[in-house]
């Protein structure tokens, strides 16, 4: 066992169980039975790109746990050079990074996979975690803060946390500290997912695209019946306001593609909102930096 995990392990709120490469077949098993800090915004219903309710069919092993996408290989790839980076610009700082996986002393089914750790020229260690997007951030998406606050937690390294997030072709920090109160809601709506699972009883519908697909996805094949819907009426109406907001939407969406005359980002009160994107030769199109 290295150094830094023997430290976090005296802290006594955590013990290393496994040393595997992110996304290999052991890594894997590990997750399948655990919740570990990317699952936190998804059990909060403020990841956008998985729900609390396609997380649940993944843990009840109705789904297959997705294989990583080609952004994903390449954010694995690029983490060691983000990391190597950030520590050349904070000589002051030691960073350790390895494949660990703690466990909580707390709970077993509580995991950490923590991308690095920081110790400051005082021996104080401190969370370090890596982040790397196309998009514009000018703060750290709160679903990021979770996962962050979660791996504080578990490992019991409750120093502020770093997050050095590639953005906007820029290295940015981001600093997220400790937070007990917000740490018992986590807790709370955790222990609350896990009791789901136990009882075999998936969590409500919300409107994402992940729960609808996951609902596809469990669904079975077509019978040549008919069925009397309960949620009819409120499906028409949800319909009769999509069309009328989603005319709205573009109406907005032509008038500043049209105002900002091919300035790259649109501000509100000074902060992003909007900025166009381009593929290829193609014309610019709108997208949503927040909101």
């Amino acid at each position: 066992m290295d150094k830094i995990a023997e430290r976090i392990e005296k802290l006594g709120a955590a013990k290393l169980i496994g040393s595997h490469p992110s996304g290999s077949a052991a890594w894997m098993e590990q997750r399948q039975d655990s919740i570990g800090g990317s699952d936190i915004a998804s059990i909060l219903n403020l990841s956008p790109f998985k729900s609390c309710l396609t997380l649940w069919y993944e843990k009840a092993g109705a789904l297959d746990q997705p294989e990583a996408t080609m952004r994903m290989k390449l954010g694995n790839y690029l983490e060691e050079g983000i990391i190597r980076a950030y520590a050349d610009d904070n000589p002051n700082l030691t960073i350790y990074y390895a494949d660990w996986t703690f466990e909580s002393t707390e709970n077993s089914k509580f995991h950490a996979n923590p991308d690095a750790v920081i110790e400051d020229k005082l021996g104080n260690l401190s969370i370090l975690e890596i982040k790397h997007t196309g998009r514009y951030w000018t703060e750290l998406p709160e679903y990021y803060r979770y996962q962050v606050l979660w791996y504080q937690y578990v490992t019991g390294l409750k120093n502020p946390a770093t997050v050095v997030a590639v953005t906007g072709g820029d290295l940015k920090q981001f600093i997220v500290e400790w937070d007990e109160t917000l740490m018992e809601y986590v807790k709370g709506a955790v222990n609350a997912f896990l009791g789901l699972l136990s009882m075999g009883e998936p969590p409500d519908h919300d409107g994402s695209d992940s729960t609808y697909q996951t609902i596809r996805d469990i669904s079975p094949d077509i019978e040549d019946v008919e069925y009397e819907l309960e949620c009819a009426t409120e499906l028409l109406a949800a319909k009769q306001i999509f069309d009328a907001a989603e005319e709205n939407l573009q109406k907005y969406k032509a008038k500043a593609l049209d105002e900002m005359q091919g300035a790259r980002i649109g501000t509100f009160q000074g902060v992003p909102i909007v900025q166009l994107q381009q593929r290829g030769a193609g014309k610019p199109y709108l997208t949503f930096t927040r909101g």
